[in-house]
């Protein structure tokens, strides 16, 4: 989902997305019914972010990363549940070689995840790849040691949290 190059508008959401944010919607909307204004304040905050969040990805999604960056930040401060957000920055940073900037988006996105092992699981991998990355190997097994107790099946993180072993006990 690029912008338009001659107009810099973004192209219509899919009917799936829009179907989404519209149940997303009736449940906020219904929320503020029983908890008052705060819960419009709260869904003002989330449709700005989403739409940080959508056109952030579509420019990230257009190798336009630099532009992407400011508008995912600003998501993430406005609604940090978008963990998709967090994990795009993360990739962003990790391409630019910001190390540090990719831990911390790794580390929003782990603070507010769901309590799914699946997705702290992924999340953990994509840490301890980072770790291993830039040589932190004592950090790497215990976030690949926890990404292979969340989600034993998953065959990346168990080569991943092998070989980061094989680095720690090889010196």
């Amino acid at each position: 989902m690029a912008p338009d190059s001659k107009s810099g508008t973004m192209p219509p959401v899919s009917p799936r997305r829009k179907r989404i944010q519209v149940r997303i919607l009736g449940v906020l909307l219904s929320l503020a019914g029983l908890f008052g204004w705060r819960a419009a304040v709260d869904y003002r905050h989330f449709q700005r972010a989403l739409e940080l969040r959508d056109r952030g990805h579509a420019l990230s999604d257009a190798g336009r990363n630099a532009e992407a960056i400011p508008l995912l930040e600003s998501c993430v401060q406005e609604y940090p549940q978008f963990i998709d957000a967090w994990t795009t920055l993360s990739e962003i940073y990790l391409e630019k070689k910001q190390f540090a900037e990719a831990d911390r988006c790794l580390e929003g996105a782990l603070k507010y995840c769901s309590q799914s092992d699946l997705d702290r699981a992924v999340i953990m991998r994509e840490r301890g790849s980072l770790y291993l990355r830039i040589g932190e190997k004592d950090k790497a097994e215990k976030a690949l040691a926890e990404a292979f107790r969340l989600d034993p099946t998953d065959g990346l993180t168990a080569r991943l949290h092998s070989r980061s072993r094989g680095a720690v006990h090889t010196h």
